[in-house]
C-alpha cells in the first residue's frame, strides 16, 4: 500500500527545503522554521493541514512584503522535484496573495511549471471571474504546456480536492473559449485536462458537452481522444446521443448469453471472475461498446452502480466470448459492504444481462 501523501513532508525534506530558502534569503532562520514541525499539531495534521502549516511557517520566516517573499520562493521552486510537496507554493499565494493580483499571477504561472497552480487560481476566479478568466484565456495560448494545462485544469467546475466553482456549475460559457484553444493540443498532459474539464461540464450540462462533441468530432486524432475521455460519463450512463456520436447507435440484435460467475459468495478482499458470450444476430457487423456494471452496496444499504469498460469492438455475425475479473478489496476511494451485489453486462449503454452474488465479511 502506498504511503500517505502527508509523509512527503518528512523531516529530511523540510530541512533541505529550509536550506534552499536560506540560500536565497540569508536572514532566514532555519532553526526557528523547523521548530514548527516538532509539535503535536504537526504530528496529528493530515495532508491539507500540513500544507497550510508549512505555508504559515514560511510567512513567519520570510519578509512580510509579499513581493519580496515571492521573489525568494520562485527560484526555490525551480530547484525542487518533490512532486506534491510543491503545493506549499500556491498555498502561500492563497494565504497571503489574494490582494496582489499582478505578483500572484506571475507566481502562479511560475509555480505551475514545477508543482501546480490550479488550486490557487480558483480563489482569484471567485474573487473576480472576468479578470481571472481573461488571464486563463491568455495562458491557454502559452508555449509552455504546464501553463496551458493550468488554463483548463484551474477552471474545472468540479476539480477533485479543489473548491467547487459554482458559477461554472451553473453555466460553462466562460470555460468554452479556453477549451476551444486546447482541443487539438499536442501534449497528452493538456489533453487529459481538457477531457476532464469536458467530463465535468457533461455532469451539469450534457447538452453543452454533446454540442461540443458534434462540432469537434473528426477534427483530429487528438481531438477525438479528448472527446472519448471527456464524454466518458455520458457514455457509461448510456446517453443515446453521446453513444451515437461514436457510432454506437443501439444494441438491436445483440445479446448476452451464458453469463456466469466463478462464485456466488465471496469475502471482502476476494476476486470475482466472470465470463459470458456476446451474440450478434444481425447479418452485418455492429460497432459495440461493451461494459460491465457492479451495483455496490453502500453503507446505508442502498446500491450504486459503477461502470467499467470491457472493449469497443466491431462484432461480426455470431458469438464472441469474454472473461474478466473484479477485486472487491477496500481502498481509500471505495469501501465495500456486505450484502447482495449485482453484476450487469451492458452493450451500447443497454443492460443485457445480470447476475447476483453475495459479498460477506
Amino acid at each position: 500500500m502506498a504511503e500517505p501523501l502527508k509523509l512527503m513532508y518528512s523531516n529530511e525534506r523540510l530541512r533541505t527545503f529550509s536550506k534552499l530558502i536560506k540560500a536565497e534569503h540569508k536572514s532566514f532562520d532555519e532553526k526557528k522554521f523547523l521548530l514548527h514541525f516538532d509539535t503535536n499539531e504537526w504530528k496529528n495534521a493530515e495532508l491539507k493541514a500540513r500544507v497550510k502549516l508549512v505555508a504559515n511557517a514560511l510567512y513567519e520566516g520570510l519578509p512580510k512584503s509579499y513581493d519580496e517573499a515571492i521573489a525568494i520562493l520562485i527560484p526555490v521552486s525551480k530547484q525542487m522535484s518533490w512532486g506534491y510537496f510543491g503545493v506549499v507554493f500556491p498555498q502561500y499565494i492563497e494565504e497571503y496573495g489574494l490582494s496582489n493580483w499582478k505578483t500572484s499571477m506571475k507566481a502562479i504561472e511560475e509555480f505551475t511549471q514545477t508543482s501546480t497552480g490550479e488550486f490557487a487560481i480558483r480563489h482569484f476566479i471567485v474573487q473576480d471571474e472576468e479578470r481571472a478568466m481573461k488571464q486563463m484565456l491568455a495562458w491557454s495560448k502559452s508555449k509552455n504546456h504546464h501553463v496551458r494545462r493550468l488554463s483548463s485544469e484551474g477552471c474545472r467546475s468540479r476539480l477533485p480536492w479543489g473548491m467547487r466553482l459554482h458559477s461554472f456549475v451553473k453555466s460553462a460559457d466562460a470555460i468554452l473559449p479556453i477549451l476551444e484553444n486546447l482541443n487539438d493540443d499536442s501534449e497528452l498532459y493538456v489533453r487529459k485536462s481538457v477531457a476532464n474539464n469536458l467530463n465535468d461540464i457533461s455532469k451539469d450540462h450534457p447538452e453543452v458537452a454533446i454540442a461540443i462533441a458534434k462540432r469537434w468530432k473528426g477534427k483530429s486524432e487528438n481531438t477525438d481522444w479528448i472527446l472519448a475521455h471527456g464524454l466518458r460519463g455520458l457514455l457509461k450512463s448510456g446517453n443515446k446521443e453521446a453513444l451515437k456520436i461514436f457510432g454506437h447507435h443501439d444494441a438491436k440484435g445483440l445479446s448476452i448469453e451464458n453469463l456466469q460467475v466463478d462464485k456466488k459468495k465471496l469475502k471482502i478482499g476476494d476476486r470475482l471472475t466472470f465470463g459470458f458470450d456476446v451474440l450478434n444476430s444481425n447479418k452485418k457487423p455492429v460497432d459495440a461498446r461493451l461494459e460491465y456494471a457492479v451495483h455496490y452496496i453502500k453503507s446505508n444499504g442502498t446500491s450504486s452502480a459503477k461502470v467499467f469498460q470491457i472493449s469497443k469492438n466491431t462484432l461480426s455475425n455470431g458469438a464472441l466470448s469474454f472473461s474478466r475479473s473484479q477485486r472487491f478489496e477496500d481502498f481509500t476511494t471505495r469501501k465495500h459492504y456486505p450484502g447482495e451485489h449485482i453484476l450487469a453486462i451492458h452493450i451500447n449503454g443497454e443492460e443485457k444481462a445480470r447476475v447476483s452474488f453475495q459479498l460477506v465479511r
